[in-house]
C-alpha cells in the first residue's frame, strides 16, 4: 500500500480522485462528513495557516483506498484547573478533518497512513482526530488494538465525553411525542409565554442566501453584545462572523442555514448552522441574557427543530462536542466520543503525555475528594 499527498487546488484536475472523494463523503456514516467535504474545505481554506493537503492511500490494484483531508494545527496539552489554564504544551499536528479518514478503514491502512504522515511531514509531532464517536468504525479499530497505531500511543485528550445528537422523526408532533406530557407542555408554554410577553411579535427568520448574510452578521453582533459571553469571554461573537466573505461563500454553496429569533423586530437569539445533505449542524448560538427568564435560546431551538422537520428535510441534527443540559433534553441519541491525539513515537512526546495524564488523574481525584467532603458537610448539617 502506498500513500500520496495532493494539494487541495490540484484535486479538480484529478477527476477520478474528485469523484471518489465526493462519493465517499456522500456515503460516509459520519456526523462530521461536511467538514471533510470539498465544498466546506474550499469555503474555509483562507482561515488556515497552511494550505489543506489530501492524503490518498492506494490499495495496490489501482483503486484509491483511504482519503484523508488534513489541516495543519497547533494542539495544546492544557494543564487547566477550573477555567484557568496554568500552562500548556504546544504540539504541531495535522488534523484529520471530519474526525476520521474516508473509505473502508482497517487497522493496517490506518497505521500506514500515520507512518506516511511521519515521513512526509518531519516537523509534525502529532495527528489529531477532533471527535471520534464510540459507535464509529475507527473507535472499534483502535479499541481492539489497545489504543495504538503501531508504536504510536493514542491518547484521549479529555477522556470519554458525553455526546448527544438528534435523530429527527417524520413529523414535529412525533418529536414532541418523545417527551413526557409535562415536558411537552412546558416546551410549548415557553414559546407561548415569550410571544405573549411581547404582544405576539415573535418571529423567526431563516437565513440561507448570500444576500442575507450582512443582516445576519448585524443581528448576531446585536445579540452577542447582550449575551453572557460579552461579560465572561474575550470574544462574544463566533469566529465565522468576523469573516463575512467565508460565510457568504458557505451560503453560495448551499450549506448555510441560520436562524434569528426576534421580538418587536429586535433580535434576541440566533443560531448559525449548516446543513450538508441530511445532517444539520447546530454550530454557534447566542441569546439576549436580559431575556433569560423567557428562555429565548430554548424557544428558538424548538422552532429550529420544527423547521428542520417540516421544511429542510433533515434527518439528523448534530449538537457538536461538549456536554450541556439542553443537548441532553432536546437530543434523543446519547453516546460517547473522544478527541484522539496520536504522538510521534519518542521519549520527549511520551513524557508530555505522561505529565498530562498524571495531571488529569490528580484533578479527577481532587474533584472526587471535594464532592465527598461536600456530601459529608451536607450530612452533618442534616443531623
Amino acid at each position: 500500500m502506498s500513500v500520496r499527498a495532493i494539494a487541495l487546488d490540484e484535486v479538480p484536475s484529478d477527476s477520478a480522485l474528485a469523484t471518489a472523494w465526493d462519493e465517499q463523503v456522500a456515503n460516509a456514516r459520519n456526523l462530521y462528513a461536511m467538514y471533510q467535504s470539498r465544498s466546506w474545505i474550499s469555503c474555509t481554506q483562507e482561515r488556515r495557516p497552511r494550505p489543506t493537503q489530501v492524503l490518498v492511500s492506494n490499495s495496490g490494484d489501482g483503486a484509491d483506498g483511504i482519503i484523508a483531508p488534513l489541516a495543519f494545527e497547533t494542539i495544546r496539552l492544557r494543564f487547566q484547573a477550573s477555567r484557568r489554564v496554568k500552562f500548556s504544551l504546544p504540539i504541531e499536528c495535522v488534523e484529520i478533518l471530519g474526525g476520521q479518514p474516508l473509505g473502508n478503514l482497517s487497522y493496517p491502512a490506518c497505521v500506514e497512513l500515520i507512518d506516511a504522515i511521519w515521513r512526509m511531514y518531519p516537523a509534525v509531532q502529532g495527528v489529531y482526530f477532533k471527535s471520534v464517536p464510540d459507535d464509529s468504525e475507527l473507535w472499534r479499530i483502535v479499541s481492539e488494538h489497545r489504543w495504538r497505531f503501531g508504536r504510536a500511543l493514542i491518547y484521549k485528550l479529555d477522556g470519554d465525553r458525553a455526546f448527544h445528537y438528534l435523530a429527527l422523526p417524520g413529523t414535529f408532533e412525533g418529536y414532541l411525542g418523545e417527551f413526557r406530557k409535562k415536558q411537552r407542555y412546558n416546551l410549548k408554554r415557553q414559546v407561548r409565554v415569550l410571544s405573549e410577553a411581547f404582544e405576539d411579535t415573535l418571529a423567526v427568520t431563516c437565513i440561507t442566501r448570500p444576500d442575507e448574510v450582512p443582516a445576519l452578521v448585524a443581528d448576531v453582533h446585536k445579540v452577542a453584545a447582550k449575551s453572557w459571553k460579552a461579560e465572561e469571554l474575550d470574544r462574544a461573537t463566533p469566529t465565522i462572523v468576523s469573516n463575512p466573505a467565508a460565510l457568504t461563500e458557505i451560503a453560495a454553496r448551499g450549506l448555510l442555514r441560520a436562524y434569528v429569533l426576534k421580538v418587536r423586530n429586535e433580535p434576541c437569539a440566533y443560531v448559525i448552522g449548516y446543513q450538508f445533505k441530511r445532517i444539520y449542524h447546530y454550530a454557534n448560538i447566542g441569546y439576549d441574557a436580559g431575556l433569560s427568564q423567557y428562555s429565548p435560546g430554548n424557544v428558538l431551538l424548538l422552532l429550529v427543530i420544527q423547521d428542520l422537520i417540516e421544511k429542510a428535510g433533515a434527518q439528523l441534527m448534530s449538537f457538536g462536542i461538549t456536554d450541556a443540559e439542553y443537548k441532553r433534553v432536546f437530543g434523543n441519541q446519547h453516546i460517547k466520543d473522544a478527541a484522539l491525539l496520536v504522538l510521534r513515537p519518542g521519549l520527549r512526546n511520551a513524557l508530555k503525555l505522561r505529565m498530562h495524564s498524571l495531571f488529569q488523574r490528580a484533578k479527577k481525584l481532587a474533584r472526587g475528594a471535594l464532592r465527598a467532603r461536600d456530601g459529608e458537610d451536607i450530612g452533618s448539617n442534616a443531623k
